[in-house]
Order: structure tokens, then C-alpha cells, then sequence
């Protein structure tokens, strides 16, 4: 095979494989499936795209004398390729650089020992999320809970 014709091959792959990457992403948006996505798919093509324009950078620079105008639009066919690399690496650093997210965990707000009998002494611990009262959990005495029914906590 002649030369012309694998480069132009590799800078038409180069080219349209960002673009088709960029313009199809996947439709669910889980955790799980965009993690396949990204490590199985994306990724991996992405890399083989840099990996290949880097290569063609190069051959169309060592070349650009001889042969300006198709070097120069090998050249511009890894365009797309440098563009959504930066754009990745970019977002990479950005998420690095963000305060790591604390989701907020339920407060008890009050515990009060509830003595009903001499046989039956109750916990009563409320517990809030944010602004809204969330539960009220109840404990019997420990060592006698196996005394004690249900209907006898309602």
C-alpha cells in the first residue's frame, strides 16, 4: 500500500472518531454503565486517537516541506482528537481540585430514658435530617427484651 493512502486513511479515523464519540455519549446515565462506558469505550478510543494523531503530528511536521497542503490537512484532521483530549484532561484536573462532597448524616437531637414499669424501661432517641424529623427509635431494657411483645410498645 502506498504511504499517502494509510495516512489519509489514519487522519479521516483520527477526525471522525472524536467527533462520533463526542456527539453519541450513552443514553444512561448510572454509575455503573457510565463507568463500563468510560473504562471499556471511551477511554481506551480516546487513547488510540492520541496515540495515532501524535503520530501523524509528527510525520506531517518531519514532511511539511515537501508536501504543505496535505500535511497541513493531516494537520488539522487530529484537530478534534487534541481538542477532546484537552477537554478530558481539563475536566480531570478540575474534579481533582474540588472539595471532596460530605453528605450530611442523621443528628440525634434527643434521647430520653422512659422508665414505664418496674420491668419495662424505655429508650426514646429522635433522630433528624436537616430540618425534618426523621425517627423516633425505642430500645427496651436489654437484659429482659425477650419478655416484652410488640403490642406492648404501641
Amino acid at each position: 500500500m502506498n504511504k499517502r493512502i494509510i495516512k489519509c486513511f489514519f487522519a479521516v479515523f483520527v477526525f471522525i472518531l472524536p467527533i462520533y464519540i463526542y456527539l453519541n455519549p450513552p443514553t444512561d446515565s448510572d454509575g455503573g454503565p457510565m463507568l463500563a462506558y468510560n473504562f471499556l469505550f471511551f477511554y481506551p478510543i480516546l487513547f488510540l486517537a492520541t496515540i495515532i494523531s501524535i503520530i501523524l503530528i509528527y510525520v506531517g511536521l518531519k514532511d511539511f516541506r515537501n508536501h504543505k497542503i496535505e500535511n497541513t490537512l493531516t494537520l488539522a484532521s487530529t484537530l478534534p482528537t487534541v481538542f477532546l483530549t484537552v477537554l478530558v484532561a481539563i475536566n480531570i484536573f478540575r474534579i481533582q481540585g474540588e472539595e471532596q462532597f460530605e453528605e450530611e448524616k442523621d443528628k440525634r437531637t434527643s434521647s430520653v430514658i422512659v422508665k414505664v414499669n418496674d420491668n419495662l424501661t424505655l429508650t426514646l432517641e429522635g433522630y433528624s435530617y436537616k430540618e425534618i424529623r426523621k425517627k423516633v427509635t425505642f430500645t427496651p431494657n436489654k437484659e429482659k427484651r425477650n419478655y416484652f411483645t410488640s403490642n406492648q410498645f404501641v
